[in-house]
């Protein structure tokens, strides 16, 4: 058996090199591949640079570097098939998230709008960059893939903007008109125009321009509604009238409080009334000045457990009748924040009137 000296290995190894193979991995390959053929086949009355040149051309039919384009291929086959198995898993599971999120609001789930907004991210940021990925190799004209890429883009602005509507964050009407806008105006004409050139495709074209026109017209429609925007302003009026109720309720309390004899209980219930009333006024507060979703804000003041202990203390002072005094715990998935700053108005309310129900029977 021959053995290959490193300067016989150099010799191949440069050789299949200047032959145009670039890739690393192919070139440690076919360097293992040929020094065992030699060393295992060629005859021992047989120079090597002579029977390498004998060998090489079986590896291929034009040239060396046929081997690095077919890699390539295979390559970008496998890479292609993992994109497709992923592109189906993430759709499907963006499909079946949004329609168990609406059979959850069927339910009235308070986890409804988040997995329903999980499903449009996940249809967004997984199955469009995707999609994207697969129409630059399916697409032969240049310009076709990026009008396409450009749409594809706009949508997942889109689905990342409904899925922060239904969550309430901040920044949903710009992202949805904006994206609405762009598509409106920029998208479905470059792609009417670059495609309807195409006879064949002409027809396909006009009706999925249609389509696309009501869909974008109906999306920018339903994030611009004024009706919407009277309801908040309604809103805002009714909680500054609570607002004011309040401070006035507070005012006369205190007074009513001052001009009756000191008695332990009063004062117990006093002390959580007020302690209750200060808390809710700060959560307010960070809910109007922070960015974070007023659930979260709940969970860091711990209101819940705060509630439940004021309803126990109404269930010793209004022992007969005290459903009517209990407050009620909040759910902030399901409402914006206006709302749900009227609502801690309204629970605001509520413990001021149950303390001066008390202190006027007292008094009396």
């Amino acid at each position: 058996m021959y053995k290959i000296s490193n300067e016989e290995v150099d010799f191949i190894l440069n050789d299949i090199k200047a032959q145009g193979i670039q890739i690393e991995d192919l070139q440690y390959n076919l360097l293992d591949h040929i020094c065992c053929i030699i060393e295992n086949e060629m005859p021992e009355n047989e120079s090597f640079y002579g029977f390498y040149q004998k060998i090489i051309p079986t590896f291929f039919n034009t040239n060396l570097k046929e081997i690095q384009t077919e890699t390539r291929q295979l390559l970008q086959f496998k890479y292609y098939t993992i994109i497709q198995k992923l592109l189906k898993i993430s759709g499907l599971m963006a499909v079946l998230m949004i329609i168990a999120g609406l059979f959850s609001r069927f339910l009235e789930w308070e986890q409804a709008n988040l997995i329903i907004s999980l499903g449009a991210w996940l249809f967004g940021l997984v199955f469009i960059p995707l999609m994207i990925v697969l129409k630059f190799k399916d697409e032969d004209r240049t310009q076709d893939k990026w009008i396409l890429s450009f749409g594809f883009f706009l949508a997942l602005l889109a689905s990342v903007g409904i899925g922060f509507k239904l969550m309430h964050f901040p920044y949903a009407n710009v992202l949805i008109q904006g994206s609405s806008i762009l598509f409106l105006c920029i998208y479905l004409p470059l792609y009417y125009i670059l495609r309807a050139k195409k006879a064949e495709l002409k027809f396909n074209t006009t009706i999925h321009a249609v389509l696309m026109m009501v869909f974008g017209g109906m999306l920018f429609s339903l994030s611009n509604s004024k009706e919407k925007d009277i309801l908040i302003q309604d809103i805002q009026a009714s909680h500054i009238q609570l607002e004011q109720t309040c401070q006035s309720i507070q005012q006369t309390n205190q007074h009513l409080y001052k001009t009756l004899k000191k008695n332990p209980e009063i004062q117990t219930f006093h002390e959580k009334s007020m302690f209750l009333s200060a808390k809710i006024i700060k959560i307010k507060k960070q809910i109007t000045d922070s960015s974070k979703h007023p659930t979260v804000i709940m969970e860091e003041y711990s209101l819940s457990n705060e509630i439940s202990e004021y309803n126990h203390l109404i269930s010793i002072f209004f022992p007969q009748g005290s459903d009517q005094y209990r407050l009620t715990n909040l759910h902030a998935q399901e409402i914006n924040q206006i709302s749900f700053l009227l609502k801690l108005t309204q629970i605001q309310l509520q413990i001021l009137s149950n303390e001066n129900h008390l202190l006027s029977l007292q008094k009396n």
